[in-house]
């Protein structure tokens, strides 16, 4: 319990950190040209409001992943289609947060691409990481399990 608590909080604040500056970097370097175009920027900043939205957002998020990283739920699917369930999750709650609370301009068909694209990178990128360290870790208990059986052997 004490351990999904802490993997749940560390997802939260992970996924809220990197949003949170992202759109205040991007706000930095795009000025006052992006207030009009999201609920993100209002003048001088970004708006409490948006912030608020950002963080349940990443709540669900963080608790659809502790439900899908738990193994008695789907323990027979595969990484591959666990990952493809996790992009659909992920969008079906982001794109009601879009669109109900104007993060940006639903009609604007480039603003939509550019979503895509960036949810698309981003999450291949968080992908690549998460097989690259369950490789690695595959790695390390082979070496283990390899030095149990030669110890095995010996004592045979």
């Amino acid at each position: 319990m004490y351990k999904n608590l802490v993997k749940f909080f560390s997802h939260v604040t992970a996924s809220f950190f990197i949003a949170v500056s992202v759109i205040t970097i991007s706000g930095m370097l795009l000025g006052d040209v992006i207030v009009g175009e999201s609920s993100f920027y209002v003048h001088g900043g970004v708006s409490f409001t948006a912030i608020l939205q950002l963080l349940a957002l990443t709540v669900i998020l963080a608790f659809c992943n502790l439900i899908l990283d738990q193994p008695r739920i789907l323990p027979d699917l595969r990484l591959t289609y666990k990952i493809i369930l996790r992009i659909a999750i992920c969008m079906a709650f982001m794109l009601p947060f879009i669109y109900v609370c104007r993060w940006f301009p639903v009609n604007d068909h480039e603003a939509w691409i550019g979503f895509v694209l960036c949810f698309l990178i981003s999450f291949m990128a968080a992908t690549s990481l998460s097989v690259y360290a369950t490789h690695r870790k595959d790695k390390e208990y082979q070496k283990l399990l390899d030095a149990y059986k030669a110890k095995k052997e010996r004592e045979k």
